[in-house]
């Protein structure tokens, strides 16, 4: 093997795969990048936010809902609200503070926005994400 092929594989190694791209997507990405992986963020709707995008058909946010926990929990260790924020957050404040997160951390250009995954499985020890378009990546 040359080391240009060595050099392939150890980087393929080093890419994760991330299914959705809520909270708990962008926080991961942002860890996982931190040390040195590339995540790939596959997102099926056409925005990050999970539940918190109410465009999505799969989100059961409806248009006026609005957080039941203050913004004090509502806010990741490295990132602060806004000042001034109302002390319990609407839909579009939640899912605005996401695209800060994301765009503060450099995670938009890991997203793979329209891409539903449709099959995960394993494949003589390595790993794939199958998406609708036919894309496997390994």
């Amino acid at each position: 093997m040359t080391q240009l092929e060595r050099s392939r594989q150890d980087a393929s190694l080093r890419r994760a795969a991330i299914v959705g791209s809520g909270p708990g997507g962008l926080v991961a990405a942002k860890y996982l990048k931190e040390h040195g992986f590339e995540p790939i963020i596959f997102e099926q709707a056409d925005d990050i936010g999970g539940q918190w995008n109410v465009r999505c058909p799969s989100s059961g946010i409806w248009p006026t809902m609005v957080t039941n926990t203050s913004r004090l929990l509502t806010c990741f260790s490295d990132l602060s609200h806004r000042p001034k924020t109302a002390l319990f957050l609407s839909n579009e404040e939640i899912l605005s503070y996401l695209h800060r997160y994301a765009d503060r951390y450099g995670l938009f250009s890991h997203l793979r926005l329209s891409a539903r995954v449709e099959l995960i499985e394993r494949s003589n020890g390595r790993r794939y994400v199958e998406d609708p378009i036919s894309i496997k990546w390994i």
